[in-house]
């Protein structure tokens, strides 16, 4: 039942921001990547849009490290926050056919009580998309900002997205778009 919630509630967001505002800066890259950390490498703007709009793009990274097994993170944003509750999280990637094997890397922590995302996480996940030529969307990710806190204790959560290259030599590359945090403002009230 929850899950089914879950997916309309989600579907609710991306029709027309139902729940609230995306709390990420530029997270739809619809002219450029300003706004975001680059922690391992720095990715280019391109015009492929998830939603295949010509008045926008996305991020684009292609690893090229020797090694196998290997994660440049690209893409890392921290929002600060002092509000409790639920925060719904996603992106979009696509990944090129014709390329050695890798995935695109989503990974989220949640930093108690910091508002710079310093310090050991309290909490933290990591997603992958491996399959090629299609976008594709990380979704259905929630967490609860730790409900035993206190409203105006502050917290953060860092956002990381990454390329990892799997084999030996060659390359692998990809895109991402329309990443977003936002504050699950519907169920505040315990109603479900």
């Amino acid at each position: 039942m929850k899950s089914t919630v879950l997916i309309a509630v989600l579907g609710c967001m991306l029709a027309g921001d139902a729940l609230g505002q995306n709390l990420l800066a530029n997270g739809n890259f619809d002219s450029n990547i300003y706004g975001w950390n680059h922690p391992d490498a720095y990715p280019s703007w391109k015009p492929l849009d998830a939603n295949g709009s010509m008045q926008s793009g996305s991020a684009y990274y292609a690893n090229t490290q020797a090694a196998g097994a290997t994660r440049l993170n690209v893409l890392s944003q921290c929002v600060p926050t002092y509000d409790p509750g639920v925060y719904l999280m996603g992106a979009s990637g696509y990944i090129p056919t014709g390329q050695s094997n890798g995935d695109l890397v989503f990974s989220y922590s949640l930093f108690v009580p910091s508002n710079q995302c310093l310090g050991a996480p309290g909490a933290s996940g990591t997603f992958s998309l491996s399959e090629f030529g299609a976008w594709q969307v990380f979704s259905n990710t929630t967490f609860p900002l730790n409900v035993s806190i206190q409203r105006n204790t502050p917290a953060s959560i860092l956002l990381t997205l990454g390329v990892e290259k799997v084999d030996v030599g060659g390359s692998f590359a990809g895109y991402f778009d329309n990443i977003y945090l936002i504050r699950d403002t519907l169920f505040l009230d315990g109603f479900e």
